[in-house]
């Protein structure tokens, strides 16, 4: 599972969706440097295993199937019950007991070491469903789920065919189509589920409470997706959608929200998950230490720094933090900020290809400004990768977030931090 920071505390991102997009990346990978080697025999071999465990991921994430090229997943939407949670367990844990026993016969030293990357991500994940399942009352958006369900077939770099199938998600998100419970109503029972378990904990009340003040953004960047697409007959069933996304907010605000906890930290064990789900492998305690002596130095260069800067500039102070205040005060704004990255970019490669640093495509890289409901749902600066596999042509996109939604006072809250001169430099090396 993978986190992302928000209102000042980490949140997991869908863990089927991020596991997914690894496993891909391995299979990538492999078959990238399967070009430049004679025997390839073992990595074809290695990513048969790999498919077996995405085949069950995509199975129960199909979202993430579309995400990643794979048509025959857009009419499909992913089941939050309980009932469904406990086949994909069962699933996953068929395909780690193939593994543990090819592991016992396999003698290719790279795909054992494969195979035992499999085998400790199935058990990680394992070992964090039970926690959750022990310890946690989720908090769930529905209205970024679903957001995000239909975002993935209603872009530009989506093959024009593929839009329509949102239509039939939409219907099936709702509960419109034959068979089909409306996702909001199987998103609470499972959340109901947890709350009668003994000892659970609940969310943080500012993740909740931020998260329900910018769903509306997500409604509204859901009409307007289809708007832009010129898609057909959406707007009788997204009516029902926003009154069952509502609704489901109403339920939040009326029963999670007045018990979620004031302390937005995550218990030690919880913490210590997450950190072994991003390969550490030490203490939380050590790699604070590790963090604060970094941060020492860190602000050490950066004072040397900014004394040079201020003295150019003629500024009052060299004090790091004031010279950041200073340079921040250059803002760019409005319709002069895409432009600005964009030459800015250009004026990088100009410096890589004059020194010869690496090799550019000939092509254009894709800068944009975020729409509300993107800002929302990522709300710092990016890369949007492209497909790693299935990929018909799609380009990754270096996307700006500039636009939050105005908060329950009417306050919009506006972003300085990336439309500035001086972080464009760097933020642009970096993303773009």
């Amino acid at each position: 599972m993978k986190f992302k920071l928000q209102s000042g505390q980490i949140t997991p991102v869908p863990k089927l969706m991020l596991l997914s997009a690894v496993l891909i990346g391995i299979c990538f990978i492999q078959t990238t440097y399967a070009c430049c080697i004679a025997d390839t025999t073992w990595i074809t071999k290695s990513n048969n295993y790999t498919n077996k465990l995405i085949a069950v991921n995509l199975k129960y994430s199909p979202e993430s199937g579309s995400a990643e090229g794979l048509s025959q997943y857009d009419k499909l939407i992913s089941d939050p019950s309980e009932q469904t949670e406990l086949k994909r367990r069962r699933e996953t844990q068929e395909v780690l007991g193939f593994i543990k026993t090819t592991l016992k016969t396999e003698e290719n030293k790279k795909v054992r070491e494969d195979l035992q990357i499999l085998e400790n991500s199935i058990t990680l994940g394992f070992r964090q469903e039970d926690f959750a399942s022990s310890h946690k009352v989720p908090f769930i958006n529905a209205s970024q789920d679903v957001f995000q369900g239909l975002r993935v077939l209603l872009d530009d770099q989506t093959e024009a065919a593929r839009r329509p199938a949102a239509l039939e998600r939409l219907k099936k998100y709702t509960g419109i189509t034959v068979g089909f419970i409306p996702y909001t109503l199987l998103v609470e029972k499972r959340v109901e589920g947890q709350l009668k378990k003994p000892g659970t904990v609940y969310p943080s009340h500012e993740e909740i409470e931020t998260a329900l003040e910018r769903d509306p953004a997500y409604l509204d960047g859901i009409a307007a997706l289809f708007t832009k697409y010129k898609l057909k007959g959406w707007e009788a069933d997204f009516s029902i959608l926003k009154k069952q996304l509502t609704s489901y907010d109403s339920w939040l605000k009326k029963t999670i929200l007045p018990n979620a906890r004031t302390d937005f930290r995550l218990s030690k064990e919880e913490y210590a998950l997450n950190l072994e789900g991003y390969g550490i492998d030490i203490s939380a305690n050590e790699l604070a230490q590790l963090a604060h002596t970094a941060f020492t130095a860190y602000q050490r260069e950066m004072s040397v720094l900014a004394e040079s800067i201020a003295r150019k500039r003629h500024l009052p102070s060299g004090d790091y933090r004031d010279v950041i205040l200073a340079l921040k005060k250059e803002q760019i704004t409005g319709e002069a900020i895409l432009p600005f990255y964009k030459a800015r970019l250009q004026a990088i490669e100009e410096i890589v290809t004059k020194n010869k640093i690496v090799s550019l495509p000939s092509r254009d890289a894709i800068i944009r400004i975020a729409s509300t409901a993107e800002t929302v749902q990522q709300p710092a600066p990016h890369m949007q990768p492209p497909p790693f596999m299935h990929n018909t042509g799609q380009r990754g996109e270096f996307v700006l977030p500039l636009n939050f939604p105005a908060d329950k006072s009417g306050k919009e809250d506006k972003y300085d931090d990336f439309s500035h001169d001086a972080v464009a430099w760097t933020l642009t090396a970096h993303e773009a």
